[in-house]
């Protein structure tokens, strides 16, 4: 058999027939133990780099929903804010304009009442007139009358 020196047993490919048992054998543990420290090396940069990656897309995802959660409840309460004083006002401007309705309708009625009890009181005051002068006697004119109303019974009195 040929004996083959290290540096062509370092080699990947390794016959029988070049090389002896034992020295196959030794590159061929090495050869099996620099691949699993190149996979072990390559997994683990594999998991560190999603490990990384995942890390980061968690943090994005929890930071863009904060980010997104915060605009809505500012938002929420910026629209809140605004219908409530909306409500607030139109409430405000209703009671004012009702008020306002039933101010002037009392004043209205109030005016009303008034004139038209001084209307009548007129009314009868010129009627009472008329009569005494169709009753009087022709060379005497009627003495003047005043119509005044009584405050106990809203009675006209002629006196």
């Amino acid at each position: 058999m040929v004996q083959c020196s290290a540096v062509q047993c370092s080699a990947v490919q390794c016959s029988a027939v070049q090389c002896s048992a034992e020295l196959c054998c030794a590159v061929l543990c090495c050869a099996v133990l620099c691949c699993a420290v190149l996979c072990c090396a390559v997994l683990c940069c594999a998991v560190l780099c999603c490990a990384v990656l995942c890390c980061a897309v968690l943090c994005c995802a929890v930071l863009c929903c904060a980010v997104l959660c915060c605009a809505v409840l500012c938002c929420a309460v910026l629209c809140c804010a605004v219908l409530c004083c909306a409500v607030l006002c139109c409430a405000v401007l209703c009671c004012a304009v009702l008020c306002c309705a039933v101010l002037c309708c009392a004043v209205l009625c109030c005016a009303v009442l008034y004139y038209a009890k001084l209307m009548y009181c007129i009314l009868y005051y010129v009627m009472l007139c008329y009569y005494r002068l169709l009753f009087s006697p022709v060379n005497l004119w009627p003495v003047p009358c005043v119509c005044s109303l009584q405050e106990d019974n809203d009675t006209y009195i002629l006196k």
